[in-house]
C-alpha cells in the first residue's frame, strides 16, 4: 500500500507549488513530509520503501543534509537507498549550474575566442589499482601511453565510470571523462574483446550504453537535459568500440546515437549546437559532430538516412571561417583565433579538404600559438590534441616544430613515482576539467604517432 506521505509529497512536487520559491529549497509542505519519507525509506513493507524512494527522488536536491544523515543509518536499506537518492541529488545541482554556465558564461566565451568548460568537478586520487605489473614496450611513446593509462585504469569507478570527484559524487564532467578515456584505451589497442583491458573497456561501454535514452541521446547519470559535447564524445567512443569489436550491441547503440547527433542537435540557423535545437550553433559543437560522423563511417555505420545533414557539414564549419584572415571563430561574428582555428581545419581536414588549402590556415595559428607551447603547462589538452592532429596530417616544418615543441614533454613528462606514477606532470586543469580528461586526452596525443593516419584517409 502506498503511504499517505508518499501521496501527498509526489502530488506537491508535481503540481509546481516549489517552482514558486527557490528550486533548491523545500516547501513548508516538503520540509514537513521529507522527515517523514527518510524514515519510511526503512519500513517493513516493500511498497511503503519504494513509494518513499520514488516521492524523495522528486525532491532529492532539497533534501541533501537529511538524505546524508540517512546514509549513515543503522539500518543498510535506509543506508543504500539514501545513497542512491544522494546520486540523483548531486546530479541536479550539476545540471543545474551546468545549463545556467552554458546559457550565460559559455556564449560569453565562445564570442571571445576562449574554449573551455563551463562546469565541471574536480578528481581526487582513489586508491591504487591493484593489478600485475606489465613490462613497458621499448617505444617511449607507447610506454608513457602505458603509464598513462594505467593511471587511468586505477580511477575507475566499480560502474564503469570515470567521475568527477571522488566518493562516488557525480559531475557535470562524468560522461566526457568516461568517453574519453574510453576513446584512449580503444587508441592503445583495448578493445571489449582484446588487450590487457578488455574487462575495462567492456565495463566503460556499458556504463555508456546504461546513459543512452530511447531516442539515441546519451546523458549524464540523472540529468534531464542534453549536453552536445558530451554527447558527442560518448558517441565516438561507442562508435570506435562498435568497430574494433564488430559487437551487433555496442553496432545498435552507436547507430542510434549518430542519428540524434545529426537529426537533434542541428541549430535552428544551421550547424549545430550545445543544447539540442539550439537558437544558434557554436564552432565546437559543430566540429565534435563532424568527428562524430567521421568516426561513425569508419565504423561502418549506416549514414544513408542523413545524406541531406552530411552533405551541408562543410558549408556548416565555412559559416565560422575567416577566409580573409586565414582563421576561424568559436561563433559568427565573434573574434578569431589559433584554438579555433585549429578545430575548425582539424573538422575540415576530417571532411577531406587538402592540406595545401588549410596550410596557411595552421600557419598563421602557429605564429599565434607558438607561446603558448611554450608555457610551462602548456596548451589545453584538448586543443594539444587538436593541434597534433592537423600538423601531423599537414607534415613539413609545421609538423616538425610542433613535434619538437610538444614531444618531449608528453612523452617524458611523466610522474615516476607516487599516487600519480603515470600521471603527465603538465596535466593543469582544462578550465577545471580535472585530471582524468587532461591525462586521457594527453595519451590519446601521443597515440596519433601510431594510430591516426586511417582518420585521414576516405572522407
Amino acid at each position: 500500500m502506498r503511504s499517505g506521505w508518499a501521496c501527498v509529497l509526489a502530488a506537491v512536487v508535481a503540481s509546481g507549488v516549489a517552482g514558486a520559491q527557490d528550486e533548491d529549497r523545500p516547501t513548508p509542505q516538503e520540509a514537513e513530509q521529507i522527515p517523514a519519507l527518510i524514515r519510511q525509506l526503512g519500513a517493513e513493507d516493500f511498497h511503503d520503501r519504494e513509494a518513499a524512494s520514488k516521492a524523495l527522488d522528486a525532491c532529492a536536491w532539497k533534501a541533501v543534509k537529511e538524505l546524508e544523515a540517512a546514509a549513515q543509518s543503522d539500518d543498510p536499506e535506509v543506508r543504500r537507498r539514501a545513497g542512491l537518492l544522494l546520486r540523483t541529488a548531486r546530479a541536479h545541482g550539476d545540471e543545474s549550474r551546468w545549463l545556467e554556465a552554458v546559457r550565460t558564461s559559455w556564449p560569453d566565451a565562445l564570442k571571445a575566442g576562449r574554449i573551455g568548460e563551463p562546469f565541471f568537478g574536480q578528481l581526487e586520487t582513489p586508491a591504487k589499482l591493484e593489478e600485475k605489473e606489465r613490462q613497458p614496450q621499448q617505444d617511449v611513446n607507447a610506454s608513457t601511453v602505458d603509464t598513462g593509462l594505467e593511471w587511468l585504469a586505477a580511477r575507475q569507478a566499480a560502474d564503469g565510470s570515470w567521475t568527477g570527484r571522488a566518493a562516488g559524487g557525480q559531475s557535470a564532467a562524468e560522461l566526457e571523462n568516461t568517453a574519453v578515456s574510453l576513446l584512449a584505451f580503444l587508441g592503445a589497442g583495448h578493445s571489449t574483446k582484446v588487450g590487457f583491458y578488455k574487462a575495462r573497456v567492456l565495463d566503460a561501454v556499458c556504463f555508456l550504453m546504461r546513459c543512452q535514452r530511447a531516442d539515441g541521446a546519451i546523458l549524464n547519470p540523472g540529468w534531464k537535459n542534453v549536453d552536445a559535447m558530451a554527447h558527442t564524445w560518448a558517441g565516438m567512443a561507442l562508435a570506435e568500440a562498435s568497430g574494433m569489436s564488430r559487437d551487433p550491441e555496442i553496432a545498435r547503440a552507436a547507430q542510434k546515437a549518430i542519428d540524434y547527433s545529426l537529426k537533434e542537435l542541428r541549430a535552428a540557423h544551421g550547424g549545430f549546437g550545445r543544447l539540442p535545437r539550439a537558437e544558434t550553433a557554436d564552432l565546437v559543437s559543430t566540429a565534435l559532430v563532424v568527428m562524430h560522423y567521421k568516426t561513425c563511417k569508419i565504423a561502418g555505420l549506416s549514414l544513408s538516412a542523413h545524406n541531406q545533414e552530411i552533405d551541408s557539414l562543410l558549408e556548416n564549419l565555412n559559416t565560422f571561417e575567416d577566409k580573409e584572415a586565414k582563421a576561424f571563430r568559436l561563433v559568427q561574428g565573434g573574434a578569431t583565433s589559433a584554438e579555433a582555428t585549429f578545430l575548425g581545419v582539424l573538422a575540415q581536414s576530417w571532411l577531406g579538404v587538402k592540406p595545401e588549402k588549410l596550410s596557411p590556415y595552421l600557419t598563421a595559428a602557429w605564429k599565434t600559438y607558438r607561446s603558448v607551447v611554450a608555457e610551462p603547462e602548456g596548451p589545453e589538452p584538448f586543443i594539444r590534441w587538436v593541434g597534433m592532429l592537423d600538423m601531423f596530417q599537414q607534415g613539413g616544418d609545421l609538423w616538425k616544430e610542433w613535434h619538437n615543441s610538444n614531444r618531449t614533454c608528453l612523452a617524458e613528462g611523466s610522474i615516476d613515482e607516487g599516487e600519480d606514477k603515470g600521471a603527465w606532470k603538465l596535466s593543469g586543469p582544462r578550465r577545471g576539467a580535472g585530471k582524468v580528461l587532461s591525462n586521457a586526452f594527453n595519451a590519446l596525443s601521443l597515440e596519433i604517432y601510431y594510430r591516426v593516419p586511417i582518420l585521414l584517409s576516405n572522407p
